[in-house]
């Protein structure tokens, strides 16, 4: 294996062992654990991908499909159906790095990623037009 996939996989096991210890699903059971661990899995590409395996132009692509299923869909379907499967309210977040890291910055509990996300495809439109326009930046 190499080295970023190795640090990636690291991340998703830390991010959902954490997110297991702090648990507040009423309905535990190995189903709903593999759907949180492919939330952990699309939640830390969404937001470290291209910085761990670089390829931006992938990860730019990748970042604006899950913001189009945000809005279709108007929340995430995998937070939504886990919550469900938990008894949870269904705008609940998953409590993974990346929501201790916007906690820790805004000091509230329920986090909204809307803006967050937009800050991501800046950095991956900045990274594609480092990569090819050296002479821009």
């Amino acid at each position: 294996m190499n080295k970023p996939l190795i640090t990636y996989i690291i991340i998703v096991i830390v991010s959902f062992t954490n997110d297991k210890l702090h648990s507040e699903c009423n309905n535990p059971s190995i189903k709903v654990d593999m759907v949180s661990v492919l939330h952990h899995f699309i939640s830390i590409y969404s937001w470290f991908g291209t910085f761990i395996f670089g390829y931006p132009e992938f990860h730019l692509f990748y970042v604006l499909t899950i913001i189009t299923g945000w809005n279709y869909f108007g929340n995430c379907i995998i937070s939504e159906w886990y919550n469900n499967a938990c008894k949870l309210n269904k705008n609940k977040n998953h409590k993974d790095i990346p929501y201790y890291i916007m906690s820790t910055i805004t000091g509230h509990e329920q986090q909204s990623y809307s803006y967050l996300i937009y800050a991501v495809v800046i950095i991956d439109v900045a990274l594609i037009l480092c990569k090819y326009h050296k002479s821009i930046f």
